[in-house]
């Protein structure tokens, strides 16, 4: 069921997995370095010119086996501390859109996130291993970094 709904799930994070596999043979970070990753994204000007956001908690997340945005924060198990995992969940903490998790829009918003975290070869890679995989991306969201035209 849940893959009906999410259709792109797997292959996002397969994709993920691949383009940041160097961050993941550096290793887990703590809660107190992610917090730290999180409140330099959060803070940046061109996050505040769109959210407005002060910080977002980054959170233990015990009992779960996946990273999650939810009201209280970003939960962040142990298998799940790296530095790209915040950038995925932040991008599900703004796309308000109501669609599918892992869909066009948040695909798109997210190559859009990490292009203006790590830079656009980073997000070119991820934009491969995207195409790879047949991941559809919305390319006015990644350019922009909105739903809205204009």
């Amino acid at each position: 069921m849940a893959e009906r709904l999410d259709p792109q799930h797997n292959q996002v994070y397969e994709a993920e997995d691949a383009a940041f596999a160097a961050e993941r043979k550096a290793g887990e970070q703590s809660l107190a370095e992610l917090q730290a990753w999180s409140d330099q994204i959060v803070s940046a000007n061109w996050f505040q010119a769109r959210w407005q956001l002060l910080q977002v908690a980054v959170l233990d997340g015990r009992g779960s086996r996946h990273a999650r945005a939810h009201l209280r924060g970003l939960q962040m198990p142990k298998r799940c501390r790296y530095p790209y995992y915040v950038v995925h969940e932040l991008t599900h903490w703004v796309d308000r859109t109501g669609g599918e998790d892992h869909g066009a829009v948040f695909c798109g918003l997210y190559l859009h996130f990490v292009r203006r975290v790590y830079g656009w070869h980073r997000a070119e890679v991820l934009a491969k291993e995207f195409r790879k995989r047949g991941v559809v991306w919305d390319r006015w969201v990644r350019r922009y970094g909105q739903l809205v035209h204009g």
